[in-house]
């Protein structure tokens, strides 16, 4: 499973779900019938959900123009029902922001399971940067490169140090992965976070 997943990954296929800011459409045959896998279901394709990628550069206004707190975004998103929910809290909208994929940049593979061996517990951790998988997905953009390039204050430890897309440290990332591209062993400097 884990093979495939990276052999689907290198193909440009979906290997996880897009998040808040995408949506999955059906792709269509040049008949504008939709075209069937091997499965024999309806192949899908990542686009960017217009309506939810206007509230994203919203809340990235916000904390960059107006040097609003990303829980005062929360507030705002949840008294707008934004994505359908008011479970907007100010942890969410960092993890929000903390993803490559909103300046164009998939990630996977960032993480991986290890067992202690004398109580079989299970942890999750982080992979080391050289081991994550990426992908460049220009057409998934949504940030501006004048708020992808804002210097904005780090995020707490619960989102391990990630920063909005842009921060101090995401015009290295891009730079590095227009020079690298998309990897199987080679990460640029992208920020942390969900992807």
């Amino acid at each position: 499973m884990h093979r495939g997943q990276t052999d689907a990954f290198k193909r440009g296929e979906i290997v996880q779900h897009p998040g808040f800011g995408y949506r999955l459409v059906d792709v269509l045959t040049t008949e504008g019938k939709p075209e069937l896998t091997r499965k024999n279901t309806i192949k899908k394709r990542v686009e960017v959900d217009p309506e939810a990628a206007e509230w994203i550069v919203r809340g990235a206004e916000m904390i960059v123009r107006d040097n609003r707190s990303p829980g005062a975004v929360a507030v705002v998103f949840n008294d707008n029902n934004v994505g359908g929910a008011r479970t907007w809290s100010s942890n969410r909208i960092r993890k929000l922001y903390a993803r490559e994929r909103l300046v164009g940049v998939e990630v996977f593979r960032r993480t991986k399971q290890v067992r202690d061996r004398d109580t079989g517990h299970v942890d999750v951790v982080q992979k080391d940067r050289a081991e994550w998988m990426t992908r460049e997905c220009a057409e998934m953009r949504i940030l501006s490169d004048e708020l992808a390039e804002a210097d904005l204050p780090p995020f707490n430890e619960a989102t391990s140090g990630a920063r909005i897309p842009g921060g101090r440290n995401q015009g290295r990332a891009r730079n590095a992965t227009r020079k690298g591209g998309a990897s199987g062993g080679h990460h640029p400097q992208a920020s942390r976070g969900r992807s």
